[in-house]
C-alpha cells in the first residue's frame, strides 16, 4: 500500500483551477477556438504519445526516466491481504502505433456472462484489480438477481504516456484528453476497449446486453468517457456499454490545465446518456467540493480542471436523473451525507482515502460498496 499511495499522490496533481462554474459553459455551443495542439471538439488533437527511448518520459518528477511505452502486468495477486488469483500471463496485442497492449482476463471458458472492463488509476497497473479490489473474487462468486453466477472481468493496462498537465506525471494512464469518440476511434485506449468488447461478444462469452465499465481515479475518468461514447455510438462491431461504475473520479471532458490558452475543454460537452454510478470519499484528493479544492490549492496542491466531484455530479444528475447515483462514503466506509469540511480534510487524509478502494478491506470497515456498484450496473443492463 505505501507504493500505491506514493504513486497516486504524484499522479493526481494537475493544472490548478478554482472555477466551480466552469461546467455552466459546457452547453453554450460557442466553441473556444482551435490550434495545432487542442480544439474544443476533440480536446488534444492527436493521441497522447507513449514514452519511448527516443522520447523518454520523466516518470514522477524525481529525475527518473521511463522509456518503455508499456509495462506488462503479471495478472496475479501479490497482496497477502487478498485472495490469491492467478490469471497470468497477460493477453496482448499490438496497436496502430506498434505498442504492445496488455490486459488481464478471467478464463476464456465458453460461458455467456456479463462483461466488466476495469481501468486502473494513474501510475497504476492492471494488477491492482487483484491487489486492491475484491472484483476478482466477485467475478467468480457474484450472484445476479436472476440467480446466475459471476462475470467475465478484464483489467486493462494503460500505456506509459507523456501527460499534458502542468506537473510532472508521465506514467501509466488511460488517455482522457484525445476525445475522439467516433467509431472507430483514433484514441488508442478507446480503440483497445472496442476491440476487447467485440472479441468477447463475437466469441459468445460476453452478453452484449450486459457490458459494463468500471475504474479508479484516472481509470474512473476514462471509464466515464468511454461509457459515454459507447452507450451512444456502438463499437465497430455494433456493441454498446450499458452502464459505468467508478471510484474517485469526476469530469473527463475538461481542460488539461487552467488558463493555458489551449482550449482543450470540450464545448459543447457530449450528450451523456450512459447511467453512471460514482462513488467517492467525502474527503478525497479528487475534491468532493469547491471548498476542499480551494484548501488543497492553498497548500500548493494542484487540483486538475474538472477534478471536483460535486459540480460534475450535479451536471450528470440534471441529464440522467435516476440514471446517476453519487455514493459518498467517509474514511471508515460509512455512507456520508455531505462533503467533509476542509478543516477535517488535510491532504494526508485525502491522500489515504483516495487509495482505499471502497470494498471495506483497505479501510478495515468491512462495508463493501462494490456491491452497490455492481447492483447499479445490473439495474441498468439489458439495453
Amino acid at each position: 500500500m505505501p507504493d500505491l499511495l506514493l504513486t497516486l499522490w504524484l499522479a493526481c496533481s494537475g493544472g490548478a483551477t478554482t472555477d466551480s462554474d466552469a461546467i455552466e459553459s459546457r452547453d453554450s455551443g460557442s466553441g473556444s477556438g482551435t490550434d495545432e495542439i487542442c480544439n474544443s471538439t476533440v480536446g488534444v488533437t492527436a493521441p497522447l504519445e507513449s514514452c519511448r527511448p527516443e522520447h523518454p518520459c520523466e516518470a514522477t518528477g524525481d529525475g527518473s526516466i521511463l522509456d518503455e511505452p508499456s509495462t506488462a502486468p503479471a495478472c496475479v495477486t501479490t497482496n497477502t491481504d487478498r485472495t490469491t488469483h492467478d490469471d497470468g500471463p497477460p493477453q496482448q496485442s499490438i496497436d496502430a502505433d506498434g505498442v504492445t497492449r496488455s490486459w488481464c482476463a478471467t478464463s476464456s471458458e465458453d460461458t455467456r456472462r456479463p462483461l466488466v472492463i476495469w481501468f486502473h488509476g494513474a501510475g497504476g497497473s492492471a494488477d491492482h484489480v487483484y491487489d486492491y479490489t475484491s472484483l476478482r473474487d466477485k467475478a467468480s462468486d457474484w450472484i445476479w438477481a436472476d440467480g446466475s453466477r459471476g462475470f467475465h472481468l478484464i483489467s486493462v493496462q494503460g500505456r506509459n504516456l507523456h501527460w499534458p498537465t502542468a506537473d510532472a506525471r508521465d506514467m501509466s494512464h488511460h488517455d482522457i484528453y484525445h476525445r475522439d469518440l467516433a467509431s472507430p476511434s483514433g484514441n488508442r485506449d478507446v480503440e483497445l476497449a472496442d476491440e476487447l468488447i467485440d472479441a468477447w461478444v463475437d466469441s459468445g462469452q460476453a452478453d452484449p446486453a450486459r457490458i459494463y465499465v468500471m475504474g479508479w481515479s484516472n481509470g474512473g475518468f476514462f471509464a466515464q468517457l468511454y461509457g459515454a461514447a459507447r452507450h451512444q455510438t456502438p463499437t465497430p462491431g455494433g456493441n454498446r456499454v450499458a452502464a459505468a461504475a467508478v471510484f474517485s473520479a469526476a469530469d473527463p471532458f475538461n481542460d488539461t490545465q487552467a488558463d493555458d490558452g489551449l482550449a482543450c475543454q470540450l464545448d459543447p460537452y457530449p450528450d451523456v446518456t450512459v447511467p453512471i454510478h460514482l462513488t467517492s470519499r467525502s474527503c478525497d484528493l479528487i475534491a468532493c467540493d469547491q471548498d476542499q479544492a480551494d484548501a488543497f490549492l492553498e497548500d500548493d496542491y494542484l487540483v486538475a480542471p474538472g477534478a471536483i466531484v460535486g459540480p460534475w455530479s450535479s451536471w450528470l444528475s440534471e441529464r440522467l436523473g435516476s440514471g446517476h447515483v453519487w455514493q459518498l462514503v467517509d474514511a471508515y466506509g460509512e455512507t456520508d451525507e455531505s462533503c467533509t469540511s476542509p478543516t477535517w480534510c488535510p491532504l494526508w487524509v485525502a491522500s489515504l482515502n483516495h487509495v482505499r478502494w471502497p470494498d471495506g478491506v483497505a479501510d478495515g470497515s468491512g462495508l463493501d460498496q462494490e456491491e452497490a456498484m455492481l447492483a447499479f450496473l445490473e439495474a441498468h443492463g439489458g439495453r
